[in-house]
């Protein structure tokens, strides 16, 4: 009986995380997408999303300092251009809607000096270390290349 209990709640929390697509299936984890972070030659910060379908007018990004230190934040959406029937589907796979992913980062950086820029569907945002900055939150704006 037990088994079962634990089961269930693993079914409850994993749809509680997740969206139901068209044909009625359960996907885990959220609109999230991946990212590597490193420092440069430069003793920059670097941020590499992929990105793609997304429009540079429909990214969001801000540094903000918390009580925890800096956190950037990325966000947009991926809008569904076509609309299809439901029932004309075979295979539903590809994801639309809003995303955002919120990361701490490992020290601070000169809000005023970073960049962002958008090339075939990858996002890379170049923040250089700061020097004593205060507190502020501050876009960045994207450019296409």
């Amino acid at each position: 009986m037990m088994k079962n209990k634990l089961f269930l709640l693993a079914i409850v929390a994993a749809a509680a995380a997740s969206s139901v697509t068209s044909f009625g299936f359960v996907t885990l984890g959220d609109y999230r997408k991946s990212m590597d972070m490193y420092t440069d030659k430069n003793g920059n910060l670097v941020v590499v999303m992929r990105i793609p379908g997304i429009i540079r007018d429909k990214i969001k990004i801000s540094i903000e300092q918390t009580e925890k230190g800096e956190k950037l934040r990325v966000s947009g959406e991926n809008k569904k251009e076509q609309m299809v029937s439901k029932k004309d589907y075979y295979r539903q796979e590809l994801k639309y809607g809003h995303f955002e992913r919120v990361i701490t980062l490992p020290y601070d950086v000169d809000a005023e000096k970073t960049t962002a820029r958008l090339h075939d569907g990858i996002l890379t945002i170049t923040m250089p270390p700061a020097e004593g900055m205060g507190k502020k939150v501050k876009k960045v704006t994207v450019v296409r290349i």
